[in-house]
């Protein structure tokens, strides 16, 4: 792993746990605190829980439960890894810029 892909990925462990209510990680930079001014009060954490329960909803809604496996994808804020019996799989996460749930097809986008 190169100097940039380690530094983007403590980047991004130190985002997503200050998006979702966490304390960061050992090792990754708190720049969810940065560029968010996160103070990690009360409503912050409850509006984290609210959109961790937005995009379980979404897959509640989305998908029959026997038929899918839900896995945490922490790369994206409050993501999940939603794989068929096929091994085929979509990201679910919260785009705190769209302020809504997305998904995202990785076989789709490295075609």
């Amino acid at each position: 792993m190169t100097r940039s892909e380690m530094d983007l990925q403590a980047w991004a462990a130190g985002y997503n746990a200050g998006a979702q209510g966490k304390a960061p990680v050992e090792g990754a930079y708190d720049s969810y605190s940065f560029h968010c001014g996160y103070d990690e009060g009360a409503a912050d954490r409850a509006q984290a829980v609210d959109r961790e329960k937005a995009v379980l909803s979404f897959i509640e809604e989305t998908f029959e439960p026997d038929l899918i496996k839900v896995e945490d994808f922490e790369l994206f804020t409050h993501g999940k890894q939603v794989m068929d019996r096929e091994g085929k799989f979509m990201l679910v996460f919260f785009d705190l810029l769209a302020d809504d749930v997305q998904q995202l097809f990785p076989d789709e986008v490295l075609h």
